[in-house]
């Protein structure tokens, strides 16, 4: 979890779900410090984790390597990682660079978690 003093990224757990929330602009330190709580959560087989990047105004490539990578980390079954992302500038950056095709990308945060949980979508 996040101090006080990181208001980029702060991290929940929602009914068993961790969610890692990004505000605002994600630069380098932001990448290296999601990666590395990405890379923990991965290694633990029954954690299942969604990416909010609702609040986000920019994602650069190292945050598009960085979440294309745990996508893969996080592996089989592929519903145990999701981002959510509505449409905007940075879905266009996963769009742009055909991330969408292999990350689980999703338009609101009950989306996401309905898809990590393997329920149906609320509504």
């Amino acid at each position: 979890m996040t101090g006080a003093g990181d208001p980029v990224l702060d991290a929940s757990v929602d009914h068993g779900v961790v969610v890692i929330e990004i505000r605002g602009e994600a630069d380098l330190t932001v990448t290296h410090s999601l990666r590395s709580r990405l890379d923990r959560l991965a290694a633990d087989p029954d954690a299942r984790v969604v990416v909010d990047l609702c609040e986000a105004e920019f994602i650069d490539s190292s945050m598009l390597g960085a979440l294309a990578f745990s996508a893969k980390a996080f592996g089989s079954p592929p519903s145990r990682f999701a981002i959510c992302c509505p449409a905007g500038e940075v879905r266009t950056m996963f769009e742009l660079t055909a991330l969408e095709r292999v990350i689980p990308l999703h338009d609101t945060r009950a989306e996401a978690l309905a898809f990590v949980r393997d329920e149906s979508p609320p509504g």
